[in-house]
């Protein structure tokens, strides 16, 4: 029976963490480890001093920022708009669902909404593309009530572009891949000439 709950408690602490990739894996075993749980974090912390962070995404990046922060002792409260996402079975925060991150001023918003229940200002860490470049639009509204450290927004639209990303490093003078942007089967068909493996793709989003 101790073995059948055992058994049960790890069923029950990876229901929607997936489980292909070795990166996977780990952070499903870390859920499993021995750690402070998102409501004993809040027991130990004094909340008029201590800041909380808000993670923004809880994909498996998001997962893992989770994870490292509640491992540092610090209560941790984080955001997707897909339910579905790892992070929402993991014990090491509180899960919300969020509007997306195109979604401004709904998500800004919800955002300060959730920063009430805090005497400090939560310290945001974006986990994606989408979010980040969020957190860029919106940075001189939420440093009111946060602790937001982003570069300003034609920066961060430069590089999560991967086209403007390249350019930028090359133009700075940091090594690069050899890379090859295409639009269309005849560009593709030009390139593929030209490639020698092994080779990455990826869309330039």
């Amino acid at each position: 029976k101790k073995h059948e709950a055992a058994a049960d408690h790890r069923r029950e602490t990876n229901q929607g963490i997936p489980q292909g990739s070795a990166r996977q894996q780990r952070l499903a075993r870390r859920e499993q480890d021995p750690g402070p749980t998102y409501d004993k974090l809040i027991e130990m912390q004094d909340l008029r001093t201590a800041h909380p962070a808000f993670v923004l995404s809880l994909y498996d990046t998001g997962l893992t920022v989770v994870q490292d922060l509640a491992a540092a002792g610090i209560a941790v409260t984080g955001f997707d708009p897909d339910r579905s996402q790892p992070g929402f079975s993991s014990r090491r925060c509180r899960a919300v669902v969020c509007p997306r991150p195109d979604q401004d001023r709904e998500l800004v918003e919800l955002l300060i909404r959730e920063a009430g229940r805090h005497s400090e200002n939560p310290v945001v860490f974006p986990a994606s593309d989408a979010f980040v470049a969020f957190l860029a639009r919106n940075a001189a509204r939420l440093r009111e009530r946060f602790l937001v450290n982003i570069p300003e927004s034609d920066l961060v639209n430069a590089l999560v572009s991967k086209t403007t990303q390249y350019d930028l490093a090359e133009r700075a003078g940091a090594i690069v891949p050899r890379n090859f942007r295409v639009s269309d089967p005849q560009e593709l068909a030009l390139a593929a000439n030209k490639l020698r493996f092994p080779v990455f793709l990826k869309p330039a989003l």
